[in-house]
């Protein structure tokens, strides 16, 4: 079965970001979510006019500079803007540590993230790097999906573990289906190698799920 992937637009004024500029920062990298990209250049004019430095960056999931994806879990020098209708994208440069603005287009205000679902992620993330230090039966989560395939690093982290005396088990999936891991009750603790934003729902669910991404500060250690 072949799958395609068509962007879309959604269709606002670029022009309501003028009602902002006053609580905007002097400086900051400016990013959309991709059914917003193509009022990007036309934002970022507006916003040079009111003396506004306006820096772009492309991250590592992304196909352009200024398209943020959820994955987009990294840390910047600068402020960052997000231009999207929803929090998903901002809440990821947030994870990461960054100071955010998540302007919504259809209304042109700022949203607010909800700052405590952070600290829980956070909170989550601290308990997981200390339970995988314990664990002795650990499952690896390697998805097949182009862009969240990661088999060499998933097999080089089972070596490492395996190394420390560790039991490991490589699970491969096309689509990771979170209800499915409870039938894997043996499994002390999960290592997501796939999308990093699976950890908002394994939050949510209580489960026992550290990403690639966090593992690899304690893996030394454990």
């Amino acid at each position: 079965m072949r799958t395609i992937i068509q962007p879309v637009k959604r269709r606002v004024d670029p022009k309501g970001i003028e009602r902002l500029i006053d609580e905007l920062p002097e400086e900051f990298y400016m990013f959309t979510s991709s059914q917003y990209s193509y009022i990007l250049k036309e934002i970022i004019g507006i916003l040079e006019q009111h003396g506004k430095k306006v820096f772009l960056y492309k991250p590592k999931h992304s196909s352009k500079e200024g398209v943020i994806t959820g994955c987009a879990i990294e840390k910047l020098d600068k402020p960052a803007i997000v231009i999207s209708d929803g929090l998903f994208h901002g809440e990821a440069l947030l994870l990461a540590g960054n100071n955010v603005v998540v302007i919504n287009p259809i209304s042109w205000s700022i949203t607010k993230i909800n700052k405590e679902k952070i600290e829980r992620i956070h909170r989550h993330i601290e308990a997981m790097k200390k339970k995988l230090l314990e664990a002795r039966e650990i499952g690896i989560i390697i998805s097949l999906k182009p862009g969240q395939n990661w088999v060499k690093l998933g097999e080089e982290i089972e070596k490492k573990l395996r190394e420390k005396g560790k039991n490991t088990y490589l699970f491969i999936t096309n689509n990771i289906d979170l209800d499915r891991l409870i039938d894997y009750n043996f499994i002390d603790i999960w290592i997501n190698t796939a999308c990093p934003r699976i950890i908002d729902d394994v939050v949510e669910r209580g489960i026992n799920l550290i990403n690639l991404r966090d593992v690899m500060s304690v893996i030394d250690h454990a």
